[in-house]
């Protein structure tokens, strides 16, 4: 027992450590844009509306200033916070990028903007100006984005949360993953929660599997769920595919659910098919 539990000890904390030090936006709640929220405002300017709704919520929201004077209303009650993100939106053209470990939300406009935000952090009225174009804040976000994956590529960087450097970690996740493979294929470990060693359990599994085969493949084998044997139903099939293919190949047969025979409804789908490439060609 205390092999199994070492074991499932070792996996989990590979699991939860390797989330962590590649810097995944697991460590922030993951459903913050889909959070309820409940707003009410009644012919607001957007700008004034996006500041209480980045209040509300915790989310930072990064827009362009000329729709700051657009007036809105709406009364929202525990509703997504993206939900009350596109209607207010409604009838501008956008593009949202959502970074869910910043609490970042950037509404993206079309050409060369002027971007402000509702910065959480900041007092002093609703807005802080950006100063910036569009390609500015991407180019922004770009090097940003460069040096969070430099800071990842440092093995030497010391991580708090683990007592240990960035390398140390990594390490620490191989001899923890070979621990496992080298468990996974030894064949004389032994199972408490079955009882047997893994080559055994294997062995069982493998019997299991070709007593199965040959069961389905004896005719003589009684299917209970049917009532009759494997042989007799294979047969049933048989007819059953043979009749069915006799049917389809009768161009007499009359079909009520399209009122015409078979042969005529073959021959109107090659009508429509030739005139369809007609209308394609012309």
């Amino acid at each position: 027992m205390a092999i199994v539990l070492r074991k499932k000890y070792f996996l989990n904390l590979f699991i939860s450590c390797l989330l962590v030090a590649i810097g995944t936006a697991q460590a922030v709640e993951p459903d913050i844009f889909e959070q309820p929220v409940t707003i009410e405002f009644h012919d607001n300017e957007l700008g004034v509306v996006l500041k209480k709704l980045s209040d509300v919520s915790g989310i930072q929201i990064i827009y362009d200033k000329k729709i700051s004077a657009k007036k809105v209303s709406g009364v929202f009650e525990n509703e997504p916070f993206m939900t009350v993100m596109h209607r207010l939106l409604g009838g501008l053209s956008h593009s949202l990028t959502m970074d869910g470990q910043k609490k970042t939300l950037l509404v993206e406009g079309f050409g060369e903007s002027h971007y402000v935000s509702t910065n959480t952090k900041e007092g002093g009225g609703y807005l802080t100006d950006l100063g910036m174009s569009f390609s500015e804040l991407r180019a922004l976000h770009e090097k940003q984005h460069d040096e969070y994956v430099k800071k990842l590529s440092d093995m030497n960087e010391f991580l708090e949360e683990f007592g240990m450097t960035r390398g140390e970690l990594r390490d620490l996740h191989e001899a923890q993953r070979a621990q496992f493979d080298r468990e996974n294929n030894n064949l004389a470990l032994y199972l408490p929660e079955v009882g047997m060693t893994r080559g055994e359990l294997e062995a069982m599994h493998e019997k299991q599997l070709a007593d199965f085969k040959r069961e389905q493949n004896n005719d003589a084998t009684v299917l209970p769920e049917l009532g009759m044997t494997v042989g007799a139903h294979r047969a049933m099939l048989a007819d059953q595919n043979a009749a069915f293919e006799k049917q389809q190949n009768n161009d007499s047969e009359f079909l009520p659910e399209i009122g015409m025979t078979r042969v005529e409804h073959k021959r109107m789908l090659a009508q429509q098919m030739k005139n369809f490439h007609e209308r394609l060609t012309k």
